[in-house]
């Protein structure tokens, strides 16, 4: 049998492969610390174990940098690394991807994410697929589900978050948020709340609890158990409003109704009930139900009464008068502020003669507020409808003929056309002076007149009056005691 001579070097190796498996049996882990040198003595290392760490430590500085531990619980490669702001931290070693606590990142934050694409293109994430919350349902690749137990059903459907049972079951239809709502035909929207439902195309409910947007393309914005049930009908809010009409409208609320078919309608306040085409009813907060009176009409209770205001603070003066617009002849060119008379049957005409019998008021101008009423339409190319005031304060064209003008002066005609002055004998007035006028240097100017038209009497009529009026009233005591005397007679007889 041959004989082996063991050199010195191979004896000291065998000692320490026996020393490293007798030391590795008494202890459960140990650091080392490797170093080699080119070329290897003793071939290429195959392999290098880590034995599995739950609980690392040393990892807070540069000096740390660099530390590797193999983590037993997550089964992952770890490196002690700063995170580029002079914190450091245990981190995932290689790969695309960084995964630190529950974070999980890409390693470059310049890269772009596809998933179900290889062309992400401009956006960080991009899914090209549909996209579902768990327990909940999606039966397309253009479907988004991230909701709880929610269903999507067609092309584009969404229910983007929200509480459970949402329903997003045709086309295009989509509910934001909120829990059981519905959203169930073409391009129909809810954005949120509890219990809504759109169910015609382009339907809309922004919100609220128990809604229905039931009309092609009506829309209920929030509140509670409203309705929009025609078409581009809507609800703006409130409770148990009712829209039903083609185009109608209820502006919030409390338990409002436009009726079936009644179209072009307008309801709002409280219980205002609208029973015709065309209409308009505002309630004010009485209980009692206040219906419509006609078609196309106006209807308003308030019990308060009504204010009209064009004045933009507390300090502001505005004066406002009452007009309606009326046929006037376009060849006269009738100005604001100018007088206008009677002219034809129905037609007005600039005012042209002192004292004109036929004088009815004049042309309402910018310089007050106008409630204004009529039709601005003309139906003639020789007519030119404008607001002629029936009452109330206006600023009106007036001249010197018949002196100055102090106020409460009465306001006639003059013979300058469509211009006023101050009546000097008993006749047809437009109405009464609120402001002086001496013209000075101007034969014309404007002053603010009240207009309220009616008959004026003049001083010397008026005490001509009276004197009838005392005559009348000897007459008629004379006519007393002749008939006292009458009966006084015959019963002597």
């Amino acid at each position: 049998m041959p004989k082996y001579r063991l050199s010195w070097p191979v004896i000291l190796a065998l000692v320490f492969l026996v020393s490293t498996s007798i030391i590795s049996q008494c202890f459960s882990q140990e650091s080392i610390t490797l170093t080699t040198y080119y070329p290897s003595p003793y071939g290429v290392y195959k392999e290098l174990r880590l034995y599995p760490n739950d609980s690392p430590t040393g990892c807070g500085d540069a000096a740390d940098e660099g530390k590797m531990y193999y983590d037993d619980s997550e089964h992952q490669l770890k490196v002690c690394i700063d995170d580029g702001f002079g914190i450091y931290g245990w981190q995932v070693s290689g790969g695309l991807w960084t995964q630190s606590g529950n974070n999980l990142y890409p390693n470059d934050t310049n890269w772009k994410v596809g998933i179900g694409t290889t062309t992400p293109g401009n956006a960080k994430l991009q899914v090209n697929g549909a996209i579902s919350r768990q327990g909940s349902t999606v039966t397309s690749p253009t479907q988004v589900n991230l909701g709880v137990n929610s269903t999507t059903q067609g092309m584009y459907t969404t229910v983007s978050g929200g509480g459970s049972w949402n329903r997003a079951t045709a086309n295009k239809a989509t509910v934001s948020g909120g829990q059981r709502n519905k959203s169930t035909d073409l391009s129909c929207t809810i954005g949120g709340g509890e219990q809504n439902t759109a169910s015609k195309p382009a339907a809309t409910v922004g919100g609220g609890i128990a809604n229905t947007a039931s009309g092609h393309n009506s829309v209920v914005s929030g509140g509670s158990g409203n309705v929009a049930s025609h078409t581009n009908s809507t609800v703006c809010g409130g409770l148990f409003n009712t829209a039903a009409g083609d185009y109608s409208v209820v502006c919030g609320g409390n338990s409002n109704t436009v009726a079936p078919g009644r179209s072009y309608s307008w309801a709002g306040g409280r219980n205002a009930k609208v029973n015709h085409v065309g209409s308009f009813v505002w309630a004010d907060s009485q209980n009692p139900d206040f219906t419509s009176g006609g078609f196309r009409s106006f209807n308003l209770r308030a019990q308060g009464g009504i204010y009209f205001s064009g004045a933009a603070g507390a300090n502001s003066l505005t004066y406002h008068d009452v007009a309606e617009y009326m046929d006037t002849l376009k060849e006269d060119g009738i100005n604001e502020g100018e007088l206008v008379s009677i002219v034809d049957n129905g037609i007005f005409g600039r005012s042209k003669k002192l004292y004109d019998e036929n004088l009815i008021g004049v042309v309402s101008g910018g310089k007050t507020c106008s409630f204004h009423m009529g039709n601005r339409e003309s139906s003639s190319e020789d007519i030119e409808r404008l607001p002629i005031t029936l009452i109330g304060p206006v600023y009106v064209k007036v001249c010197q003929e018949s002196g100055s003008i102090k106020i409460g002066a009465p306001i006639t005609s003059s013979s300058f056309p469509g211009t006023g002055m101050r009546a000097g004998k008993s006749g047809k007035i437009i109405g009464y002076a609120m402001e002086e006028c001496d013209f000075k240097d101007k034969k014309t100017d404007e002053i603010l007149v009240f207009v309220n038209v009616g008959y004026y009497v003049s001083e010397s009529d008026f005490e001509k009056l009276k004197k009838v009026e005392e005559f009348e009233n000897k007459f008629n005591l004379l006519n007393e005691r002749i008939d006292k005397l009458a009966q006084s007679t015959a019963k002597e007889n």
